[in-house]
C-alpha cells in the first residue's frame, strides 16, 4: 500500500511501512534517549513482524473481532484464509488451533500449533510468548 505524502519542497509517493518505521524510529529515539543508528539496530520493519501480507492481517482482525463474540466457526474461516495468503503468520495459527479446540475438532488443532511454533521467529518478542506458553499449556 502507498499512500501521498507531501514533502517541504515536493510531493512524494512513500510506501506505509517505511513511515510507519520512520515514525517509530523518530519516536522511539526521543522515548530511549539512543541514537538514531542505535535505536535503528534495534528494531525490525514493520513488514518482517507478524505478517507480511496486510490482507492476512485484516483477515486476522476480523477473526479476532469473531471471537469476541464467540462466532468460533466465522473466526475459524477467517483464521484459514490469513494462513492461506500467510503461511507464516503464526499468531493466525495459534488462533486457529484455539478455534479447532473450540469447535471440539481436537485432531485439527495440532498441525496449527506446530505450524506456529514454527513460524514463531517471525513474531514479536510478546508474541513469541505467547506461542511458547500456549505450546506449554497444550502439553507438547
Amino acid at each position: 500500500m502507498i499512500i501521498f505524502r507531501i514533502n517541504r519542497s515536493f510531493a512524494t509517493w512513500i510506501p506505509v511501512d517505511k513511515q510507519i518505521d520512520e515514525l517509530t524510529a523518530k519516536i522511539g529515539t526521543g522515548i530511549t534517549g539512543l541514537s538514531l543508528e542505535e535505536f535503528k539496530d534495534q528494531q525490525r520493519p514493520i513488514w518482517e513482524v507478524t505478517t507480511t501480507s496486510i490482507d492476512a492481517y485484516n483477515y486476522y482482525v476480523l477473526a479476532d473481532d469473531a471471537q469476541n463474540k464467540f462466532y468460533w466457526d466465522e473466526a475459524r474461516e477467517f483464521l484459514e484464509k490469513a494462513v492461506a495468503i500467510d503461511s507464516t503468520f503464526a499468531m493466525a495459527y495459534i488462533d486457529l488451533s484455539l478455534m479447532y479446540r473450540n469447535l471440539g475438532l481436537e485432531q485439527k488443532r495440532w498441525e496449527p500449533l506446530e505450524k506456529a511454533k514454527k513460524y514463531a521467529y517471525k513474531a514479536t518478542e510478546k508474541e513469541r510468548l505467547i506461542i511458547e506458553a500456549f505450546y506449554c499449556i497444550t502439553g507438547n
